[in-house]
């Protein structure tokens, strides 16, 4: 049997006040962080440097295959050009999933998509009612499964492959609130009132308008203007 070549790193997962390894706390990078209760632990590089295998042990023993979190390469900053997009925004102490151990935020697309309809009027998407930071790409999921119809909102963020990435989705009300109060550092607004992936019944969805911030909702059927986002993680190396 042929031998893979393996290069040792340095792996660290978290542990909570109850001595419980926090669920996709591993990561790969030179040093131990600095704030929380971290451990050393095996892992090897091959093949697929973004994945790893670990086995912990509490009262018995569980294999968990997890997303390893990259380290940052150089900062993000609002309007910046990288990863794919624009960055958007950056979240803050108080976001959902804030981790100040963590740069984490949004990448929108570099320009607006094809106006288009959310979709699906007198249909009710189960499980498109996310609203908070975090929700918009599940949105995405739930309205692309529940609705066929080609060209909706969600699909055309859904389906984009752009600079390189195919993890974008349309944002919830609240991730689409944060590309309006920075829309003049993002750039490439072009229409007034834009789509979110939040649905508010089975005949409207939420929608804002970026001239005054106004959040509303509209028919389905409206053809509306549409920006996708993909959010980032990655570790600070302190």
């Amino acid at each position: 049997m042929a031998t893979i070549d393996q290069r040792p790193l340095k792996a660290y997962v978290r542990f909570d006040g109850t001595g419980r390894i926090v669920p996709s706390s591993l990561i790969l990078r030179r040093k131990m962080p600095k704030v929380g209760k971290w451990i050393e632990i095996p892992a090897y590089e091959c093949c697929n440097p973004t994945t790893t295998t670990s086995t912990s042990s509490t009262s018995s023993t569980t294999t968990t295959t997890t997303t390893v979190i990259p380290e940052c390469i150089g900062d993000y900053d609002i309007g910046q050009r990288r990863d794919g997009g624009t960055v958007a925004y950056i979240l803050q102490s108080g976001d959902p999933g804030y981790d100040v151990s963590l740069t984490q935020g949004y990448i929108a697309t570099v320009l607006d998509l094809a106006d288009a309809e959310w979709g699906c009027i007198n249909v009710l998407i189960s499980g498109a009612d996310g609203t908070a930071l975090g929700t918009g790409n599940q949105n995405t999921i739930d309205i692309m499964a529940g609705c066929a119809t080609a060209g909706i909102a969600a699909r055309l963020c859904g389906d984009l492959v752009q600079g390189g990435f195919s993890d974008w989705y349309l944002p919830s009300v609240d991730e689409l609130n944060k590309l309006y109060l920075n829309q003049v550092a993002i750039g490439g607004f072009v229409g007034t009132n834009y789509w979110s992936s939040t649905e508010d019944d089975a005949d409207s969805a939420f929608n804002q308008d970026f001239t005054n911030g106004v959040l509303g909702d509209g028919d389905k059927i409206a053809v509306l203007s549409v920006r996708a986002i993909r959010s980032f993680t990655c570790s600070i190396v302190p």
